[in-house]
């Protein structure tokens, strides 16, 4: 989230995170009929979601190995199309991938008003509640 409000220019930090709640709320009766992946499971295990998404769906998509697909083309990608949408260049502060010009979010949410803390509270327990991960800590990424 804290990624979100710092690429794209004028989005309020309570509104990110009212429509992250809106987002996960609104997909959890279709919970049951989707595979569900957090953040973190997709980076660390990709091909395994890819095999869960075979096995759920009764496809057979390869795997990103097989595929001739490795993270540094992935990377690769994004900076091109990155590349293509802003005149030639990459703008590290609205490129989608992780970039050293945005704040990290411990640090970005470290000053957060009471207000943004309860309305990034809501968002985190949708978040949860939708990918069935345990509430840990305040920092969403």
């Amino acid at each position: 989230m804290s990624s979100t409000v710092q690429r794209f220019a004028g989005i309020r930090v309570e509104s990110a995170f009212s429509y992250y709640q809106h987002y996960y709320r609104s997909l959890l009766p279709l919970r049951g009929d989707l595979v569900v992946a957090t953040f973190t499971s997709v980076i660390d295990d990709f091909a395994g979601l890819v095999q869960q998404v075979n096995d759920r769906y009764g496809v057979d998509f390869a795997q990103a190995a097989q595929a001739g697909v490795s993270s540094g083309r992935v990377l690769e990608d994004i900076e091109a199309r990155s590349r293509r949408q802003h005149g030639g260049t990459v703008q590290e502060s609205k490129i989608s991938r992780p970039s050293a010009s945005r704040l990290p979010p411990d640090v970005f949410l470290r000053d957060l008003t009471s207000a943004q803390r309860q309305a990034m509270t809501g968002a985190m327990n949708a978040y949860c509640e939708f990918t069935g991960e345990p509430l840990r800590g305040e920092r969403p990424d």
